[in-house]
């Protein structure tokens, strides 16, 4: 019931996920008892724990501050591990813990679940033809933060070229080194 609204409620979409058994439920964790983490759910338990912060900015529908975008996207990327069946707990942080730098798995699960999480947030569906929008338009309309909403629109961009058989465009780099080249006598 959520899938034509370009911005929606992230804590309806948890009671949705609870209502389709998706989720067994969530828990609100007191900021000091969660400190280094934003959110995180257990596949174990079915559980989805919020920090009390992340609960409060994902209910602010009046003056939007940039904590909701934050929050959105934090429940949106926990959705992500849910949905993929991540067999173990992962955190949404702010610690810049090491092991979650490094191990591979880790990043590769986080960075599927951040994927998701944009994909959540803006279908592909509600935007008709992405090779027109801008980074902002997109981050603006769907309430991404800009890296979000960089990456989602990198990737609408290349499914749309690739089924409108739209070569892709030659990138700057590329340019500035034939630039450079042709500087030095290619």
């Amino acid at each position: 019931g959520i899938e034509f609204v370009p911005r929606p409620d992230m804590i309806t979409a948890v009671f949705k996920a609870m209502h389709l058994r998706v989720i067994k439920g969530y828990v609100r964790i007191p900021d000091a008892d969660m400190q280094d983490d934003l959110a995180a759910f257990d596949p174990d338990s079915g559980i989805l724990s919020l920090r009390e912060s992340t609960f409060v900015a994902a209910n602010e529908v009046v003056s939007f501050p940039p904590e909701r975008t934050r929050a959105r996207f934090t429940i949106a990327h926990e959705f992500g591990h849910v949905f993929l069946g991540h067999k173990r707990t992962r955190h949404r942080n702010v610690s810049g813990r090491p092991i979650e730098h490094t191990a591979a798995p880790i990043i590769r699960e986080d960075r599927d679940a951040d994927r998701f999480a944009a994909a959540f947030l803006a279908p592909a569906h509600l935007i008709e033809n992405p090779v027109l929008l801008s980074v902002r338009t997109v981050s603006e309309r769907f309430g991404l933060g800009s890296t979000a909403a960089t990456i989602r629109l990198e990737t609408l961009q290349r499914i749309y070229r690739r089924a409108h058989d739209i070569p892709r465009p030659i990138p700057d780099s590329v340019y500035k080194f034939l630039e450079d080249a042709a500087k030095r006598g290619a």
